[in-house]
């Protein structure tokens, strides 16, 4: 648990893209719509350029994603390569564009070049310039990244999984405080594949929870057994049992940890974790807490991660759920500066794929089918029902390792 955030987050200043490559890349976009309006071309759709100018469907694909985006990333990670706008310029001119147009476009092309070779030096740091300006994390060049890099870090550690699961609920007090709530949480891996010999894989990460003061909000001494009763193993859903995994813990900090076992896809485990963490977080705004903030370190490369924030309905009514953010921070160094920010170095992305969680919704899960029956045995623990549950789920197609995802909403007003 990190602590709550003073004050609403503010996304970084936007800079701009590269002014030299943004300026050359729209001079060359714009000679090339023209060229192909000229010609009676959608520029637009691929087919027709392709027809008319009897290029391959891929170049002309990237010729109408080019044409039609407008964002500088977007356009820059659809830009074919030097030879391919070579031919493209050399088609324009056999199907009869002015030498004037075409002239122009060669100017322009070249003046893009040129950019590139200054500010990228080559078209592979071209596309890594590109997808790294793509504020979306869906985007197509983004998740293609993230997919080689989560596959070249799951052979570097070993371990992968295909579906992570992270959740939390918040249901009534189990002290009868009316100024705080107690939580339940969750956690599966569906498809988890061990790749090196003898190897443990780290699961789980956690740190003693503080106030926005940073004074800690539970007792060291407490600690451990806080993360013991929050990481229990299901063994009806998993694999294995309790002597599978192990909890260390290191002064204010812990980790859980899963034994080595058979290699390779053909032994796929699969393993689920609920407990009820002893720290209680605050229910209404005050002094010490303004937000809620869950931060959840995730060691093992995953295909698809989904992270639930569920509350029971009482306490849902008091919450503004379309306030709820997901961000993800890289986690090299453990969770991002307190509080965490989109202006904090570390920040990657805000995740952007949410939808709402309802029983309903749960009952017909196809991303991790056994959702209903992990949720409603955590919410067992508290002693809800799953039908007294709504909240929000968000979604990140290949996470990388280690990252920081973090929950945050505020708290509202009692």
């Amino acid at each position: 648990m990190l602590p709550a955030m003073h004050s609403e987050p503010s996304p970084p200043a936007d800079t701009g893209f590269i002014p030299e490559v943004e300026t050359a890349l729209l001079a060359f976009r714009a000679q090339l719509v023209r060229a192909l309006q000229a010609l009676g071309v959608d520029p637009r759709s691929g087919t027709s350029i392709a027809s008319k100018l009897e290029l391959n469907r891929h170049l002309s694909w990237q010729l109408a994603t080019l044409a039609e985006q407008a964002a500088p990333g977007a356009a820059l990670a659809a830009l074919p390569g030097a030879k391919g706008l070579e031919l493209f310029a050399a088609a324009l001119e056999r199907a009869g564009s002015p030498a004037a147009q075409t002239t122009s476009l060669r100017a322009a092309l070249s003046g893009l070049e040129r950019a590139i070779e200054v500010h990228a030096g080559d078209r592979a740091n071209l596309a890594l310039l590109a997808t790294a300006w793509q504020e979306d994390p869906s985007s197509v060049p983004a998740e293609a990244l993230r997919r080689e890099g989560q596959r070249a870090q799951a052979a570097l550690l070993g371990s992968k999984v295909r579906t992570q699961v992270r959740g939390v609920i918040f249901g009534p007090s189990r002290t009868g405080s009316r100024t705080q709530v107690s939580m339940a949480t969750y956690q599966a891996f569906d498809g988890l594949v061990r790749l090196r010999r003898g190897q443990h894989s780290r699961l789980f990460y956690e740190e003693v929870a503080t106030h926005d003061d940073g004074s800690a909000a539970m007792s060291p001494l407490d600690f451990e057994t806080h993360m013991r009763d929050k990481y229990r193993v299901l063994p009806a859903m998993s694999s294995g049992g309790p002597e599978d995994v192990r909890v260390h813990v290191e002064g204010r900090r812990g980790w859980v940890t899963l034994g080595p076992g058979p290699l390779g896809n053909q032994a796929q485990s699969q393993w689920a974790f609920a407990g009820t963490p002893r720290y209680e977080p605050p229910r209404y705004r005050s002094e010490r807490d303004r937000w809620n903030q869950i931060g959840i370190l995730s060691y093992l490369p995953t295909e698809l991660l989904l992270l639930d924030f569920l509350f029971e309905r009482e306490i849902a009514a008091e919450t503004d759920l379309a306030a709820i953010r997901a961000w993800c921070f890289d986690g090299s160094t453990g969770y991002p500066l307190r509080p965490a920010s989109p202006a904090d170095p570390a920040f990657l992305f805000a995740l952007t794929q949410q939808r709402p969680l309802a029983p309903e919704t749960l009952e017909t899960d196809l991303a991790y089918p056994r959702s209903a029956e992990l949720i409603s045995t955590a919410a067992g623990l508290l002693g809800l029902p799953l039908d007294r549950l709504v909240g929000v789920r968000f979604a990140l197609p290949y996470l990388m390792s280690p990252s920081c995802l973090v929950l945050t909403r505020p708290l509202p007003e009692g």
